[in-house]
């Protein structure tokens, strides 16, 4: 390591300090880097902010794991409610529960928005195993692709 790159990682740790994470000291011996480019998981650990610091305490860790997929929770159900109110589902809940258990809303969506066309089939056949399993049996006939 270069002392340039020394006195850059040591403004970093200091920048990171004053934010309120934790960061360990370097290690004396320089890093070997990473299979395919990137910085070293250990490298990457010295800057994961330690508890106290943001996100009310100790479950700041667990509320940014949680990030992508309470993303994605909001983002089906902000698409249901809106579809709901578009009149593009069931009307009965169980059959909504049903439909949204069997992959069918896949189908209803692009249907509606793709229309009718070969290939909005086989992109709404993907939403369920049922239509998936017939996507398969049609990549195996070939002379059924046209």
């Amino acid at each position: 390591m270069t002392e340039e790159d020394r006195r850059k990682m040591e403004m970093m740790i200091q920048m990171l300090r004053a934010e309120g994470y934790t960061v360990q000291e370097p290690a004396a011996q320089p890093q070997q880097p990473a299979q395919g480019g990137g910085p070293s998981p250990a490298m990457a650990a010295r800057f994961i902010p330690q508890g106290g610091g943001g996100a009310g305490g100790g479950g700041g860790n667990a509320m940014a794991a949680a990030g992508p997929w309470a993303a994605l929770a909001a983002v089906i159900a902000a698409n249901e409610t809106y579809q709901n109110k578009q009149g593009n589902r069931p009307a009965e809940f169980s059959d909504h529960m049903k439909e949204l258990a069997t992959g069918e809303v896949l189908g209803r969506d692009v249907e509606r928005y793709l229309g009718n066309s070969e290939i909005a089939e086989q992109i709404g056949n993907m939403g369920n195993p049922e239509g998936m399993w017939k996507n398969m049996k049609k990549g195996l006939k070939p002379w059924e692709w046209w």
